[in-house]
């Protein structure tokens, strides 16, 4: 019927140098790594690029992962402007009673002193 369905809330799409990421396939892209329990993709402002992608990761216990690890992965399957510039490696992700994972407080938690994931 040619319709189209945006399946991200419109507030969550990232814009980063006028292309739409879409949070939802990068999280995909990371759970296919077996190291990676949970993980949440945000945008964070930027001078250069407007928004930049965030990824903040719970891996699985007993398992060490790099920033260069994930990015590298991550690589293999999406372009590099999609791949997350920035991740943090937490001990759990915030979530609301019913389980959803509450971006909003990761989107406002973001600072702009983590080291990008390629150095």
């Amino acid at each position: 019927d040619h319709y189209l369905s945006i399946i991200e809330r419109k507030e969550e799409i990232i814009i980063k140098d006028g292309f739409e990421i879409y949070p939802h396939e990068i999280e995909g892209i990371l759970k296919a790594n077996e190291a990676i329990s949970e993980v949440a993709v945000v945008g964070i402002p930027d001078h250069t690029h407007g928004t930049e992608v965030k990824a903040f990761i719970v891996p699985v216990k007993g398992k060490t992962l790099s920033h260069k690890d994930i990015f590298d992965f991550c690589r293999q399957d999406l372009p590099l402007y999609k791949c997350p510039q920035f991740i943090e490696i937490c001990t759990e992700l915030p979530k609301s009673p019913t389980g959803r994972v509450l971006k909003r407080l990761l989107r406002n938690k973001t600072t702009r002193q983590e080291t990008p994931a390629q150095s």
